[in-house]
């Protein structure tokens, strides 16, 4: 399996457990309730943690300009992955 789609399956599997799995406090303000059931904003934001673990873990000599927009594409092709990914599943789950 390649090094990219096993990086954003860890991103779907991280904005899975944040969305479905995680404990959630009775009270919470509604920024976190609305970030919580948007897939798409989990999508990005574990994309953001993961793409920098990549880029550290793998020791690339970009610079912090470079290095900065590689994480945050990644970001934005998580948030697009678990999107989609999640929306065929829904659909799976509903047939």
């Amino acid at each position: 399996m390649s090094e990219l789609l096993l990086s954003l399956l860890a991103c779907y599997g991280l904005a899975f457990f944040f969305q479905n799995k995680m404990a959630r406090p009775k009270k919470s303000h509604w920024i976190i309730e609305k970030l919580l059931s948007c897939i798409y904003c989990l999508g990005f934001w574990s994309g953001l943690l993961v793409g920098t673990v990549r880029l550290v873990a793998n020791g690339t000599a970009l610079g912090p300009l470079e290095g900065a927009v590689d994480v945050l594409t990644f970001g934005f092709a998580s948030a697009v992955f678990c999107y989609v990914l999640d929306t065929a599943a829904r659909y799976l789950e509903d047939k």
